[in-house]
């Protein structure tokens, strides 16, 4: 039996079943707005706790691309019973499911209560406008650098060392409280 033609879209040129992949099917402009709002919200807290928690931007990347991944995958194998095409579950999964579960992730990380300091003697600074960017001995939290980012309110000021205040969070990443230097 030989195969048919499928039928062509007069738009794009493409057969009609390739087009349908890729247009968006589920999302409404109301599902958008609400999309984008909490990928808003979830930036906000992503924004907040990144810097005080230490775990690198490249690995808190990594995770945001591991859970869209995930996300896609698994509404790929379902998109037929929601009615979902390729780019509806792209659009679910960068703009929603990875950056909520990433924030909440921080979130969940960041709420600990037992507190702990930790001191170290500063080797070398530079001025930074009305901040100091401090190098530690033995290059501790030398990739952390917003830690060691530390904000003057004094305009001479020597400084020595400096004391840290962390928590550990419940996903087992520190999170800074508070920092001060003598």
């Amino acid at each position: 039996m030989p195969n048919k033609p499928s039928k062509v879209n007069p738009e794009t040129k493409f057969p009609t079943k390739t087009v349908n992949r890729f247009k968006m099917e589920a999302l409404t402009e109301m599902k958008l707005q609400l999309l984008a709002l909490f990928f808003i919200c979830s930036l906000f807290a992503i924004v907040h706790y990144l810097p005080i928690t230490l775990v690198s931007t490249l690995d808190a990347s990594k995770a945001y691309v591991l859970i869209g991944l995930i996300g896609f995958l698994v509404l790929y194998s379902v998109r037929e019973r929601f009615g979902l095409s390729l780019l509806d579950g792209l659009y679910y999964n960068v703009f929603g499911i990875a950056p909520i579960t990433l924030a909440l992730l921080f979130i969940v990380n960041g709420s600990c209560s037992e507190y702990y300091t930790e001191s170290y003697h500063i080797t070398r600074f530079e001025r930074d406008g009305n901040n100091l960017i401090i190098e530690l001995k033995d290059g501790v939290y030398d990739e952390f650098w917003s830690i060691r980012k530390i904000e003057l309110e004094r305009k001479r000021i020597q400084v020595k060392n400096v004391h840290f205040t962390f928590c550990n969070g419940h996903l087992g990443y520190k999170v800074l409280q508070g920092k001060r230097i003598d």
